[in-house]
């Protein structure tokens, strides 16, 4: 989505190395999607159902890191003063309060059937409400369920990768692409993947759902694909995105 839309909306042009480098990209996923072209006779549980959700999932993605690049530019043309500056974290806020926005007014989406996790909205707040008490280590919930003793610090952990990762992302289309952010974007998946399957102990303390040998090894055959996809398509950018002294300034914190 991101590689087409960067054609039309942000009139980038690809030559032919980037094209073989998204196509090995593309290779990998496969790769790693071999699991899944497994149980392709299990229609009806569902597995293409959820193949359409989280790829239509992509294209809201696809459209925050293209808009994030599209008002980079913007403030890259529009430079020529000094006192003109760009802040990663307040446009971070700013991108994260839509965002949050965006998810509070969606919350009735965990009620619908076949989709949600909730079947009506007493569940949806018992559950919610439950989640914060295991965030906050309160007895109630930890007698039901010994991880809320930990739920503070790995949530913590959580956010401030969450932070990092979403400051990381600035950072990339800014001084790289959109593009070179969604291809780089498919090697975490398939490394938690390796990891849960590295350490059962780990996954089942946590609840996930044992990985077998066939999903970790196509996971694992990917990662060389999609490395090698996304160096191939980050070197063949023509494109010096650096800002100069020219064009403002760009800062962390503001």
């Amino acid at each position: 989505f991101t590689l087409i839309l960067s054609y039309f909306i942000l009139k980038k042009k690809y030559n032919k190395k980037q094209i073989c480098g998204a196509l090995v990209v593309i290779v990998g996923i496969c790769v790693s999607l071999i699991p899944v072209f497994e149980e392709i006779d299990q229609i009806s549980q569902g597995v293409w159902w959820w193949a359409v959700v989280l790829l239509g999932a992509q294209l809201p993605l696809a459209c925050m890191n293209i808009t994030q690049e599209k008002m980079q530019d913007r403030f890259r043309n529009e430079g020529g003063s000094k006192t003109k500056r760009f802040s990663i974290i307040y446009f971070q806020a700013i991108e994260s309060f839509y965002q949050f926005m965006t998810m509070t007014f969606l919350f009735w989406t965990d009620i619908l059937p076949q989709f949600g996790t909730s079947t009506n909205l007493s569940s949806f707040w018992f559950t919610f409400s439950f989640d914060w008490k295991c965030f906050l280590g309160f007895h109630s919930a930890i007698d039901v369920s010994s991880r809320c003793n930990v739920c503070a610090v790995l949530g913590c952990l959580f956010i401030i990768c969450y932070l990092c990762s979403y400051v990381s992302n600035t950072g990339l289309t800014l001084y790289s692409s959109a593009n070179t952010l969604s291809l780089l974007s498919t090697i975490p998946p398939i490394l938690v993947v390796v990891f849960w399957y590295s350490f059962p102990s780990v996954n089942a303390w946590a609840g996930g759902a044992p990985s077998d040998l066939t999903e970790f090894l196509s996971n694992f055959g990917a990662i060389p694909f999609l490395i090698v996809g996304v160096l191939l398509f980050r070197m063949n950018e023509a494109e010096d995105k650096r800002p100069t002294e020219e064009e403002g300034e760009v800062e962390l914190f503001w």
